[in-house]
């Protein structure tokens, strides 16, 4: 009966913390998308929204670019307490030149936190309805609060 007690003393103080630092994940992030040569652009623009209720996390991933935009949904789970694997699911608004093929997206974020400053940065692969996408890599960062 000890032992048991021991193990809550210790255990429920590091579940506590595991999910107070999944909760900075939550909110809006900005940066940029970068993709290889021979993709559309070398870099995007682009957005993140991520939510968190249960154990789901959902959200939404923009494309902000002039003539190319996209609002796409997509869910992601915690593959450690540092980083998490983002899937986009449904293409919800696009606007694109008649030549493009959108890739759905999957994202590996490492989240860091250095002296205030959330960043999530990773890299990312896909395929579109007709082709293998050229991969690429993602930064963004959690906007300072204003005051």
């Amino acid at each position: 009966m000890k032992i048991l007690g021991v193990l809550l003393f210790v255990c429920l103080p590091l579940l506590g913390l595991f999910s107070q630092a999944n909760s900075e994940w939550q909110g809006e992030w900005k940066g940029i998308l970068t993709q290889g040569t021979g993709g559309y652009k070398s870099s995007y623009s682009v957005r993140l929204t991520l939510t968190k209720s249960s154990n789901e996390i959902s959200g939404f991933f923009y494309v902000d670019e002039k003539g190319l935009t996209s609002k796409m949904s997509v869910k992601g789970q915690f593959i450690s307490k540092n980083k998490i694997k983002i899937e986009d699911l449904k293409i919800i608004e696009h606007q694109e030149p008649a030549n493009i093929d959108w890739c759905f997206k999957t994202y590996i974020l490492e989240f860091k936190n250095i002296n205030g400053r959330k960043t999530l940065e990773g890299t990312w692969t896909g395929k579109s309805l007709n082709a293998v996408c050229i991969p690429g890599k993602v930064m963004l960062k959690k906007p300072l609060p204003r005051a």
